[in-house]
């Protein structure tokens, strides 16, 4: 016996407020038919189509707006290097070769090495994280080798 559809059931009714309280749009799609494109409902006899309450968001717009006319962008051009493009490439080498990236590089160890130990790692993603290591911290040198600076 072929799987039946079940049927589809007609479509509900608009709910509109009007001036003397909710009710149905009586042009709303129904079983008869679509709405015809010249009646627009709420702009009939002083209703409106009901909407999210707006009042729900203002707080949080307003602490926004807030937050936004109360940024200083000065403060972050400060430490910076006067929009200098080698200063920052310099300031981001030496975040990921200094303290923070040997931090970074012990962990990624670490993780690597706890994987290992419940068998749940690959040898080749250990040889791509070593290699990884090797290659952020010796690509000073390998520059200079390459150019020979």
């Amino acid at each position: 016996m072929p799987y039946a559809l079940p049927p589809i059931p007609p479509p509900r009714p608009v709910t509109l407020i009007t001036a003397s309280g909710a009710g149905a749009c009586p042009a709303a799609p129904s079983a008869a038919g679509p709405v015809p494109a010249q009646h627009i409902c709420g702009l009939q006899g002083g209703g409106r189509w009901r909407r999210p309450a707006l009042h729900r968001f203002l707080p949080a717009l307003a602490a926004a707006a807030v937050l936004a006319v109360a940024a200083d962008p000065a403060w972050a051009q400060a430490a910076g290097g006067g929009g200098d493009i080698t200063t920052f490439l310099q300031n981001l080498v030496n975040i990921i070769t200094g303290t923070a990236g040997r931090l970074l590089a012990v962990l990624a160890i670490c993780v690597v090495g706890v994987g290992a130990l419940l068998g749940a790692i690959s040898m080749r993603t250990v040889g791509g994280v070593l290699l990884g290591v090797m290659l952020i911290f010796s690509s000073a040198w390998l520059i200079d080798q390459i150019i020979g600076a």
